[in-house]
């Protein structure tokens, strides 16, 4: 895969494992009608994506009209350290394997605000798990917070990652809540969709 712009060609591995997640579920459509149907934070970008090896690949998305920096398509590729999808995805696994995956290769820092190394990492994961979603703070682009959440199938193992970015300026104590609340919201709609157990969701 060859880096272009921030991002990555999709690989025709990931378009497999995507469809065959997306096969009779229509998820991509599903995901941004839970969103419309929450009427709250007009001026969000909602996304989907999936986790491939250290990066996140985007597998649905909506971009508002806001100026966020970063237009998402589907295919897009961005470090899972840095994306609010990423750090949900990586927060369900032990810090052992977070390390594993990570390896000895740290992406290149998008913003002066990316997490420096695996110590701080881990540090965010155990907040992200205490908190019960994610947060990127202008790691990926400046200026720009996003909130993310993992969608779980039948046996709560998180296959997809559900966020919303919403300008910095616009990230006061109420729409920080309410984004965290709704995306988690989303998350467990979709999972439930998925055929996970609402009382093996976290809550």
């Amino acid at each position: 895969m060859r880096r272009s712009d921030a991002s990555f060609r999709i690989g025709p591995h990931v378009m497999r494992w995507a469809n065959a997640f997306l096969a009779g579920t229509d998820l991509t459509a599903e995901f941004a009608a839970l969103w419309d149907d929450l009427k709250v934070l007009p001026n969000g970008t909602i996304t989907l994506s999936v986790l491939d090896g250290t990066d996140v690949v985007y597998i649905g998305c909506r971009n508002s009209g806001q100026p966020l920096g970063i237009t998402f398509r589907i295919g897009m590729r961005l470090p899972a350290v840095y994306t609010a999808t990423g750090k949900a995805f990586l927060s369900t696994m032990s810090d052992a394997r977070v390390c594993e995956i990570i390896g000895h290769s740290w992406p290149d820092a998008l913003t002066a605000r990316s997490v420096r190394d695996v110590s701080m990492l881990l540090r965010e994961l155990k907040e992200c798990r205490e908190r019960g979603y994610s947060i990127d703070d202008g790691q990926t682009r400046e200026g720009m917070h996003c909130f993310g959440a993992v969608v779980r199938d039948s046996s709560c193992q998180a296959v997809a990652g559900v966020a919303v970015s919403l300008l910095a300026d616009e990230v006061n104590p109420a729409n920080l809540q309410l984004a965290a609340d709704s995306i988690q919201k989303i998350a467990q709609a979709m999972s439930i969709r998925l055929g996970a157990s609402p009382i093996g969701l976290p809550e």
